[in-house]
């Protein structure tokens, strides 16, 4: 980090020299004159505490006093020389010198009573010397350590999430105490808590037990921060014991004197956990981050989390929050630091509560942590002039970032407005941050792939949702695009587009299903093969840039931590992500968008009247009003789709009645759009009875090889979906299917539903025009996101009442075919069977 000032004169020299002295004196560490410094309200971190002794950083009058204070000496002892002989020179100011005895007769001249520690802050709350406590064995020789782990101790039953924290906090210490005495350890480079713990060489020295009851109270704290279900009392005592027994490990591996040593037969007594101790704040509100948002979960059931006055509390969480973002106590972190010319904010002095700073010295964010109660929108113009004092120092300007512990606010303030995020960026993600604003070029200046994509309502659509990002500064896009329309090639093309302008990084494709995982693994390697692709269904560590995952997967990862305890997936680790399917998964994906702060683009085959308004508020689009969209009808009209021809088989109330085909017709109206003639409902119950009956499935299975589009062979249907009720259903068409027509052979038609455990096979075999089976009966398995073009017909022998899905469904027969029966012999239509009225109910208006 670059130095805060110039050189040092006689005087700051001295003082960086005595607090050398004094502190080695008195066998004090670092960490432990840090923490008596906060205790006095006046903390200085570890790294800043080195520069000072180095002559690295200055220090003013009330650093002065508390470090004075902490060290239990007057001021004069760290301004002047310790000796006071006549023949000694001092020199106070570069041009002013005098003799040792003058300079100490000068300056205690009205002889002021030495301060003592009884004028300071006691280093343990005296409150606790008088309470029982498993820890009493630290109280003389680990203080600091002592005043953390009782707090831990009484806070346990009457506030377990706080006590697991101040159990983590107290761990630190004695890891940081550790690397300070041992001589035959040194602290690795990466200085996170788990990386600490896990080095090998204090291993060695720990044991497996030692180690893993660290690992139980590291990994016990974080939960205490970053999760929002329950810490119990039980967990908070369990803990507790576990930091009882690494203390007692310590004090008898390290203590100095012998007598101090804890008797043999000394055990962990939860009795002395108070039920209520008077004495300690309850936190009972302690902030948590929401991290963690498995779909099971009802918004109901999440815990209220309110106002947290406790600031050293609120401190801590920050830390263990930074830290899990890779922020360590080194020279990345400053806190409280002190800004130029601070009468600009209107007050006696101007700290910043943290600097984050990059390898080479420069700002990389600033953080400011704000009481729960406190508006943040009050924050911004503080912000601001931090923001602006760094930039005119440092040359680059921070992004800012402001929480309560429990919420936190992430803001570029020159290009965007304050949003909420789930937890601080990484330091390579700010880096990213900041080299995207000093190299930013408008997105009209990069030209789309006409390689990639060559259609004009595919560019259309590309630039219109560059123009949400860009001029609308909208971070969701929706784009509403007809089955067959090329939308995974858009997807392509548009991140080919990004990826040049240097706005994205890293991408995340989200699919509903495994196999989608695949096809769009294949479709990113064939055209943009020098983007590495991961697919995250079978590689856990890869540097890939576009990673493509199912939403399960996807959400079970993204709470995962590494081996340093560091998350895999913060909130910045994506720059995009694409959902290809926007009706499909839902709760799983908003869960996903709402983890990660992301630009994010949605595809959706479905007409955009068929689309449900919470997809449209999600993307903060009005009903109705997508990005850009492109139905149907339009594909259809420039040849871009098929065309269905619509066979409406109608019933009247009883299975017995004889059923009635008629052909219908959809047209296109005068706007250009689809219209169906609506019907009559049938009662489900109906229905049901219907699709299940031998006679109604051998009448479509008739009905089917009668008037069903051929295939190339001009004699026998050609590739056909059947959308089955469930498993059950489809298994039993399978099975009339072969009692009926045995001659085709049991290859001819087939159950493909999630049940087969060669469904991938099967699946890639039918959408072989050349290939068996030529009938695919299925469950939901092949209902959206399929492409084969050689779908000729569609069955819908079951009941859709999902308008979107309808439609979704209906368009695995309207892509284009080129040559699917023979040269120049295209595909110029396919039949759809509709024997449940689906028809009438998805009617859309103007479809």
């Amino acid at each position: 980090m670059a130095k805060q000032v110039g050189a040092l004169g006689p005087t700051g020299a001295r003082v960086a020299q005595r607090l050398r002295g004094l502190r080695s004196e008195r066998d004090l560490t670092l960490q432990v004159l840090a923490t008596r410094l906060a205790e006095l309200g006046r903390p200085i971190d570890l790294s800043a505490l080195a520069k000072i002794e180095k002559g690295q950083r200055r220090i003013d009058v009330d650093d002065l006093i508390a470090l004075s204070l902490a060290l239990d000496v007057s001021p004069n002892w760290l301004l002047l020389p310790g000796a006071a002989s006549g023949d000694m020179t001092v020199e106070l100011t570069p041009s002013y010198r005098n003799n040792g005895v003058d300079v100490w007769s000068w300056a205690t001249r009205d002889n002021p009573r030495k301060l003592s520690a009884a004028a300071g802050a006691s280093h343990a709350p005296e409150t606790e010397k008088s309470l029982g406590s498993n820890f009493d064995f630290l109280r003389k020789s680990w203080p600091e350590m002592y005043a953390t782990a009782v707090r831990a101790e009484q806070l346990a039953k009457t506030d377990p999430r706080t006590s697991c924290v101040y159990a983590r906090s107290t761990l630190e210490l004695a890891i940081a105490w550790i690397y300070q005495v041992d001589g035959s350890i040194q602290p690795p480079d990466r200085t996170s808590l788990a990386t600490m713990i896990a080095d090998p060489a204090l291993v060695r020295i720990l044991g497996s037990t030692i180690t893993q009851r660290m690992n139980t109270i590291r990994s016990q704290g974080n939960l205490a921060v970053h999760n929002r279900g329950a810490i119990t009392e039980s967990d908070a005592v369990r803990v507790v014991g576990e930091l009882f027994e690494v203390s007692l490990w310590i004090a008898r591996t390290y203590s100095l004197n012998t007598n101090n040593l804890p008797g043999l037969d000394i055990s962990f007594d939860s009795d002395l956990i108070p039920d209520r101790n008077p004495a300690i704040p309850v936190a009972e509100n302690l902030p948590i981050v929401r991290t963690e948002i498995p779909a099971s979960v009802s918004e109901d059931a999440v815990v209220d989390i309110r106002s947290r006055e406790d600031s050293e509390t609120l401190d801590l969480v920050v830390d263990v929050l930074l830290e899990g973002a890779g922020w360590a106590s080194d020279d990345s972190i400053t806190r409280n630091y002190r800004i130029s010319e601070p009468n600009l904010l209107g007050s006696k002095s101007a700290t910043v509560d943290y600097v984050l700073w990059d390898d080479d010295g420069k700002p990389l964010a600033l953080v400011e942590i704000k009481e729960a109660a406190q508006d943040f929108a009050s924050s911004t113009r503080q912000a601001q002039i931090y923001a602006d004092r760094l930039e005119e120092t440092f040359d680059q300007r921070p992004i800012v970032f402001y929480t309560d512990g429990n919420v936190t606010y992430i803001w570029d303030d020159v290009q965007n407005s304050p949003r909420e995020i789930q937890g601080f960026y990484a330091k390579d993600e700010i880096r990213r941050l900041i080299r995207r604003k000093q190299n930013y070029r408008p997105l009209t200046e990069i030209p789309v792939d006409e390689l990639l994509v060559n259609r004009p309502y595919q560019h259309r659509a590309i630039r219109r949702t560059c123009e949400a990002f860009e001029d609308d500064r909208q971070r969701r896009a929706l784009l509403s695009m007809a089955q067959g329309s090329g939308k995974g090639l858009v997807a392509v093309a548009l991140v080919d587009l990004l990826v040049r302008a240097g706005r994205v990084h890293r991408v995340l494709f989200l699919a509903d299903r495994a196999l989608i995982v695949q096809q769009t693994v294949d479709m990113f390697n064939t055209h943009l093969p020098n983007l590495p692709v991961v697919s995250r269904l079978r590689e856990e560590h890869s540097s890939g840039r576009v990673h493509i995952a199912t939403y399960q997967t996807m959400l079970a990862l993204m709470n995962e931590v590494d081996e340093f305890g560091l998350r895999k997936f913060g909130p910045g680790y994506f720059d995009l992500i694409i959902i290809g399917e926007a009706i499909s998964g839902y709760r799983q994906y908003s869960a996903i968008v709402e983890h990660f702060d992301s630009t994010v683009l949605a595809f959706t085959s479905a007409p955009k009247d068929a689309v449900d308004p919470c997809i449209y508020e999600l993307f903060n689009l009005a009903d109705g009003m997508p990005t850009d969209s492109y139905e149907l009808a339009d594909a259809i009209s420039e040849g871009y789709a098929i065309a269905p021809n619509i066979f409406d088989i109608q019933f009247t109330s009883s299975i017995s009645d004889e059923m009635h085909m008629s052909t219908v017709e959809l047209d296109i109206n005068e706007s250009g759009k689809l219209m169906v003639d609506a019907a009559k409902y049938v009662d489900a119950d109906d229905i049901n009875r219907f699709l299940f009956s031998v006679d109604a499935i051998d009448n479509m299975l008739e009905t089917l090889i009668r008037d069903g589009v051929r295939g190339a062979d001009g004699v026998l249907v050609g590739k056909t979906i059947i959308f089955a009720k469930s498993i059950q259903h489809a298994q039993i068409i399978a099975e009339r299917f072969n009692e009926r027509y045995p001659q085709l052979g049991h290859d001819f038609a087939k159950s493909i539903t999630s049940r087969n455990l060669d469904s991938h096979r099967l699946i890639s075999q039918f959408a072989d025009s050349d290939e068996m089976p030529r009938i695919a009966i299925s469950s939901g398995l092949l209902d959206t996101g399929i492409d084969i073009p050689a779908v000729v017909n569609l069955v819908f022998f079951k009941p859709v009442r999902s308008k979107s899905l309808f439609w979704q469904m209906l368009a695995r027969g309207s892509r284009v075919a080129p040559n699917l029966f023979g040269p120049n012999r295209h595909k110029t239509q396919f039949n759809v069977f509709d024997y449940c009225r689906n028809f009438e109910f998805a009617r859309i208006e103007g479809m």
